[in-house]
């Protein structure tokens, strides 16, 4: 994943943006206890207009995942948590 990441600093405009966004927040190091991996189309380069990046994890203990992310994050421009039910398992969105 590390080289995935790598190339999206030389990548198209969304990808360096969505690479530059990563850096600045610190994503990959403050959250690397949860195996962080990037998904969707920007990191492969075939995103259209509205695409989105998702970062997926494995979290055993969602509630102090919550709480961390709401620490690390609240103060940031268009931050959302939103808890939902997916085939049965508890997710963050």
């Amino acid at each position: 994943m590390a080289d995935l990441f790598e190339r999206m600093g030389k990548g198209n405009d969304k990808q360096q943006d969505a690479y530059a966004a990563i850096k600045e927040l610190d994503i990959l190091n403050k959250l690397s206890p949860y195996n962080p991996v990037l998904c969707g189309t920007v990191p492969i380069g075939i995103d259209v207009m509205d695409s989105d990046l998702d970062i997926i994890m494995e979290v055993q203990g969602l509630k102090y995942f919550e709480e961390m992310l709401q620490f690390l994050y609240k103060d940031k421009d268009n931050f959302s948590i939103k808890r939902t039910t997916i085939r049965g398992m508890s997710k963050l969105l």
